[in-house]
């Protein structure tokens, strides 16, 4: 049986997109599911930390991802993926530009939970907005789960 692989596509890929891999994985192993959660950034620092923010907001919802590191996206993590997850519209929209052939295995995290809504980027605010922000992710992932069951 092939490997499904999810891939969360943000910005530089330190902020939501660490929290997502983590909230993501965190599902889905509670439903069974061996998928790999993967991650990118279009702008990404290749081997950058997930932002200190981030750490801090994922230990106050009990998951650990210090050892997180940031990789900007490639040919090869797009075509690996059943569907590549976009953390706002903006990077939806760059990987519509840069990759028209993964259009139809794109969805941002709003329109996966079926909602217009963009979480917001967090960085330089204080941790509780990260926490809030971090919440707001999982929400919006437990009300798409079954949707990326189905895309996948």
């Amino acid at each position: 049986m092939k490997q499904i692989t999810i891939l969360i596509v943000g910005g530089a890929a330190t902020g939501r997109v660490p929290m997502t891999v983590a909230l993501l994985g965190r599902l889905l192993e509670q439903r069974g599911l061996a998928w790999e959660v993967a991650a990118a950034g279009v702008v990404a620092h290749d081997d950058a930390a997930a932002e200190v923010e981030a750490r801090d907001a994922m230990l106050a919802l009990g998951l650990h991802i210090s050892a997180y590191r940031a990789h900007s996206i490639t040919d090869e993590m797009v075509a690996a993926a059943a569907v590549l997850i976009a953390v706002d519209s903006g990077t939806a929209r760059v990987i519509y530009a840069r990759y028209p052939e993964a259009a139809a295995r794109t969805v941002t995290l709003g329109e996966l939970a079926g909602r217009a809504r963009d979480i917001p980027d967090p960085f330089r605010m204080q941790v509780g907005a990260w926490i809030t922000y971090a919440r707001e992710i999982e929400s919006l992932l437990k009300a798409g789960l079954a949707r990326l069951i189905e895309r996948a």
